[in-house]
Protein backbone atom coordinates (compact mmCIF):
# COMPACT_ATOMS: atom_id res chain seq x y z
CA UNK A 1 0.00 0.00 0.00
CA UNK A 2 1.26 3.37 -0.87
CA UNK A 3 1.32 6.49 1.17
CA UNK A 4 0.18 9.63 1.00
CA UNK A 5 3.31 12.33 0.26
CA UNK A 6 3.99 16.17 0.35
CA UNK A 7 6.19 18.17 -1.38
CA UNK A 8 6.44 21.40 -0.40
CA UNK A 9 6.10 24.12 -3.33
CA UNK A 10 7.64 27.89 -3.52
CA UNK A 11 4.75 29.44 -4.98
CA UNK A 12 2.72 28.40 -1.18
CA UNK A 13 5.35 30.69 0.13
CA UNK A 14 3.88 33.84 -1.29
CA UNK A 15 0.19 32.81 -1.41
CA UNK A 16 -1.75 34.54 -0.16
CA UNK A 17 -0.38 37.69 -1.60
CA UNK A 18 -0.25 40.31 1.59
CA UNK A 19 -3.34 43.20 1.48
CA UNK A 20 -1.98 45.58 -0.68
CA UNK A 21 -3.74 48.89 -2.65
CA UNK A 22 -2.67 47.36 -6.13
CA UNK A 23 -4.35 43.37 -5.22
CA UNK A 24 -7.21 46.01 -4.07
CA UNK A 25 -7.32 47.89 -7.30
CA UNK A 26 -7.18 44.22 -9.06
CA UNK A 27 -10.09 42.93 -7.29
CA UNK A 28 -11.90 45.91 -7.98
CA UNK A 29 -11.24 45.87 -11.53
CA UNK A 30 -12.40 42.10 -11.96
CA UNK A 31 -15.48 43.06 -10.68
CA UNK A 32 -16.27 45.38 -13.03
CA UNK A 33 -15.43 43.99 -15.42
CA UNK A 34 -17.72 40.73 -14.41
CA UNK A 35 -20.29 43.46 -14.17
CA UNK A 36 -20.14 44.76 -17.43
CA UNK A 37 -20.11 41.56 -18.74
CA UNK A 38 -23.59 40.39 -16.80
CA UNK A 39 -24.91 44.00 -17.87
CA UNK A 40 -24.01 43.31 -21.69
CA UNK A 41 -25.17 39.77 -21.65
CA UNK A 42 -28.89 40.09 -19.57
CA UNK A 43 -29.66 43.08 -21.97
CA UNK A 44 -32.05 43.10 -24.92
CA UNK A 45 -29.78 43.24 -27.40
CA UNK A 46 -25.56 43.06 -27.04
CA UNK A 47 -25.00 46.55 -28.89
CA UNK A 48 -27.83 48.22 -26.26
CA UNK A 49 -26.28 46.66 -23.17
CA UNK A 50 -22.46 47.61 -24.66
CA UNK A 51 -23.79 51.53 -25.33
CA UNK A 52 -25.84 51.59 -22.28
CA UNK A 53 -22.05 50.24 -19.98
CA UNK A 54 -20.18 52.75 -22.46
CA UNK A 55 -22.56 55.79 -21.83
CA UNK A 56 -22.62 54.78 -17.90
CA UNK A 57 -18.43 54.69 -17.90
CA UNK A 58 -18.37 58.06 -19.80
CA UNK A 59 -16.74 56.68 -22.81
CA UNK A 60 -19.47 58.34 -24.87
CA UNK A 61 -19.38 61.33 -26.33
CA UNK A 62 -22.44 61.23 -28.32
CA UNK A 63 -25.86 62.33 -26.65
CA UNK A 64 -27.90 59.56 -25.35
CA UNK A 65 -30.81 60.70 -27.66
CA UNK A 66 -28.78 60.10 -30.71
CA UNK A 67 -27.63 56.84 -29.76
CA UNK A 68 -31.27 55.58 -29.29
CA UNK A 69 -31.95 56.82 -32.52
CA UNK A 70 -28.64 54.53 -33.65
CA UNK A 71 -30.04 51.40 -32.22
CA UNK A 72 -33.63 52.03 -33.38
CA UNK A 73 -35.33 52.52 -29.39
CA UNK A 74 -36.16 54.71 -27.50
CA UNK A 75 -34.00 57.48 -25.54
CA UNK A 76 -35.62 56.22 -22.04
CA UNK A 77 -34.49 52.23 -22.68
CA UNK A 78 -31.27 53.50 -22.91
CA UNK A 79 -31.00 55.45 -20.35
CA UNK A 80 -32.97 53.34 -18.36
CA UNK A 81 -30.02 50.57 -18.60
CA UNK A 82 -27.30 52.98 -18.25
CA UNK A 83 -28.72 54.23 -14.78
CA UNK A 84 -29.39 50.87 -13.81
CA UNK A 85 -25.25 49.51 -14.60
CA UNK A 86 -24.53 53.04 -12.93
CA UNK A 87 -26.60 51.92 -9.93
CA UNK A 88 -25.04 48.52 -10.00
CA UNK A 89 -21.54 49.23 -9.85
CA UNK A 90 -21.59 52.44 -7.74
CA UNK A 91 -20.51 54.71 -10.68
CA UNK A 92 -21.47 58.16 -10.60
CA UNK A 93 -23.67 59.65 -13.45
CA UNK A 94 -21.45 60.64 -16.30
CA UNK A 95 -21.51 63.56 -17.98
CA UNK A 96 -24.13 62.72 -20.27
CA UNK A 97 -26.49 61.52 -18.00
CA UNK A 98 -28.11 64.00 -16.08
CA UNK A 99 -29.40 63.54 -11.96
CA UNK A 100 -32.93 62.85 -11.19
CA UNK A 101 -32.76 66.40 -9.79
CA UNK A 102 -31.37 67.63 -13.02
CA UNK A 103 -33.95 65.73 -14.89
CA UNK A 104 -36.94 67.09 -12.88
CA UNK A 105 -35.95 70.78 -12.96
CA UNK A 106 -35.36 69.99 -16.83
CA UNK A 107 -38.96 68.72 -16.88
CA UNK A 108 -40.45 71.67 -15.51
CA UNK A 109 -38.67 74.30 -17.19
CA UNK A 110 -39.69 72.52 -21.00
CA UNK A 111 -43.41 72.03 -19.16
CA UNK A 112 -43.31 76.02 -18.01
CA UNK A 113 -42.37 77.17 -21.80
CA UNK A 114 -44.50 74.97 -23.69
CA UNK A 115 -47.94 76.96 -25.03
CA UNK A 116 -51.26 75.40 -24.29
CA UNK A 117 -52.58 73.48 -27.17
CA UNK A 118 -54.39 75.67 -30.05
CA UNK A 119 -58.18 75.34 -29.57
CA UNK A 120 -59.80 75.32 -32.79
CA UNK A 121 -63.32 75.93 -33.45
CA UNK A 122 -65.41 73.28 -34.16
CA UNK A 123 -67.61 73.76 -37.82
CA UNK A 124 -71.09 74.38 -36.93
CA UNK A 125 -73.43 71.65 -39.01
Amino acid sequence: MREAYYEHHPVEDIEPLPESEYREMAIRCLAMMRAMRDHIRGARSLDVGLTAVEIAMGWQDKSISYLADLLHIERATLSASARSFAAKTTLPLSLVMRSSSASVSYSNARKRNLKPPCKTKQPKP
